[in-house]
C-alpha cells in the first residue's frame, strides 16, 4: 500500500512529457508525427483497395461486353 509520501513524489507529467519543454516538444512532435503517419498509412492502403476493385470491375465489364457481342452475333447468324 502507498503512503501518501510516496504519491507526492511520484510525477505522472514527468513520466508522460520530460523534464524540460524541448523534451515535451520534442515528445508532442514523434506522437503526432505517428498519428498522422499511421493514417496516412491506412488511406494509402484503402486506395490501393479501391485501385484494385476498379480493375477487377473494368475486366468484368470488359468481358461482359464480349459475350454481349457474341450473343448478338450468334443470333444474327441463327
Amino acid at each position: 500500500m502507498a503512503f501518501n509520501k510516496d504519491l507526492k513524489r511520484k510525477s505522472p507529467m514527468t513520466d508522460d512529457f520530460g523534464t524540460s519543454l524541448e523534451e515535451a516538444f520534442k515528445n508532442g512532435m514523434e506522437g503526432t508525427t505517428a498519428h498522422y503517419q499511421a493514417i496516412l498509412f491506412m488511406y494509402k492502403q484503402l486506395h490501393d483497395a479501391v485501385i484494385k476493385k476498379h480493375a477487377q470491375e473494368r475486366e468484368v465489364a470488359r468481358i461482359q461486353g464480349k459475350l454481349e457481342l457474341f450473343h448478338e452475333l450468334f443470333n444474327m447468324s441463327a
